[in-house]
């Protein structure tokens, strides 16, 4: 009953046959797992980062990875589409190429494609490996809304990309790694403190002054959006009005 009172929450988390199975059952329910709904308000999307790696396992391609990074980031409509298009392209240029090479699959290198995770409908088709030529027949079973900015309904991932706080949390622990297992530890927790300490003196600054609606941060790229406006409009306007005349 808890569980259905709370409103406006989206997970995000791996492209994985158990958890898309868990999403959906407390979502919808299942009959045939003898499940009922739980909680009909809950949003569900993918990680991209996952998205980026099965991508990877498909085509092998790092430069076309990284174009598939920026199509899932991208929100505004033309550039997306040319985006896509442009990984059309590039993608069947590379099922080419990759097509005419010998590949060991027991290094990885055979493409492996999107797979059925149990929510498919009677009707879904997938191709396999070598079959999908193009991005589009890679990604057409999916829903875009689950991987990309673009078509999230309603905003409902706020932008987040990824899956969990620890690897956002990596940027704080680079460097650590060559260091011997005592530094690492005292590395940990010195940049740990370090990090709650800069940021709660940030928040503190920003729940003192009054006029503040939301953070530090916030409240700034608000205003330069504001400026970007103000100075775009008034040349669109000047530029219709010579169009006219």
């Amino acid at each position: 009953m808890v569980v259905q009172e709370v409103q406006n929450v989206c997970v995000i988390h791996d492209w994985h046959k158990g958890i898309l199975q868990a999403i959906s059952d407390i979502k919808d329910g299942s009959q045939e797992r003898h499940r009922d709904t739980l909680w009909p308000d809950v949003n569900s999307r993918w990680c991209t980062r996952h998205m980026k790696a099965n991508f990877h396992n498909q085509f092998k391609n790092k430069k076309l990875f990284k174009l598939f990074e920026r199509l899932c980031e991208q929100t505004q409509q033309r550039k997306f589409d040319e985006m896509w298009k442009k990984l059309d392209d590039l993608t069947k240029k590379a099922s080419e190429e990759l097509a005419k090479k010998q590949v060991n699959p027991e290094l990885g290198q055979e493409p492996v494609s999107l797979e059925d995770v149990g929510l498919d409908g009677p009707q879904v088709r997938r191709r396999r490996g070598r079959a999908v030529k193009t991005f589009t027949q890679w990604i057409q079973n999916e829903p875009n809304e689950k991987w990309c900015l673009m078509d999230d309904e309603g905003g409902a991932r706020h932008g987040i990309k990824t899956t969990n706080f620890v690897e956002v949390y990596n940027c704080v622990l680079r460097g650590a790694r060559a260091l011997p297992l005592v530094g690492i530890i005292e590395f940990f927790m010195f940049r740990t403190m370090r990090y709650f300490c800069e940021r709660s003196e940030a928040v503190h600054t920003g729940m003192l002054n009054s006029n503040l609606v939301y953070c530090t941060n916030m409240t700034e790229y608000l205003e330069m959006a504001q400026k970007k406006l103000f100075y775009t409009e008034p040349l669109q306007n000047i530029s219709s009005s010579t169009t006219t005349m």
